[in-house]
C-alpha cells in the first residue's frame, strides 16, 4: 500500500473513534441499573414538631441544615443531615436510574 492509502486509513479510524466518543459522552443514554424503588415500610415515621426555614429543617427523625459557602470563586451549597437511622436517607435519580445522558 502507499502512504496515501494508510494516511487515509488512519485518519477514517481517528475520526470514526473520535465520533464515537463524543457521542458517548453527549448523546448515547445509558443505565447502569434498573428502576429503584424506595420502600418506605421499614420506616418508623412519628408525627411530631417540625421546625424549618430556608436554610434549616428539624423533625423528630432528621436534621438538615444548608450552608451557602465560596471555594475558588464558586459557590457551593452543602447540606448537613443528621439522622439517628440510615433508613432515612435515600437517594434520588434522575428517571428512577443511575446513569449517564438521562
Amino acid at each position: 500500500m502507499n502512504r496515501k492509502k494508510i494516511y487515509i486509513i488512519y485518519n477514517s479510524i481517528i475520526l470514526i473513534f473520535t465520533i464515537y466518543v463524543i457521542l458517548d459522552t453527549f448523546i448515547i443514554k445509558k443505565s447502569y441499573s434498573d428502576k429503584i424503588s424506595l420502600d418506605t415500610s421499614t420506616l418508623n415515621i412519628e408525627k411530631g414538631s417540625v421546625m424549618s426555614n430556608d436554610n434549616y429543617y428539624k423533625d423528630d427523625n432528621l436534621e438538615i441544615t444548608l450552608n451557602e459557602d465560596r471555594v475558588n470563586d464558586t459557590t457551593v451549597y452543602i447540606a448537613y443531615v443528621k439522622t439517628d437511622n440510615k433508613e432515612f436517607l435515600k437517594t434520588a435519580f434522575a428517571s428512577n436510574t443511575y446513569g449517564r445522558n438521562i
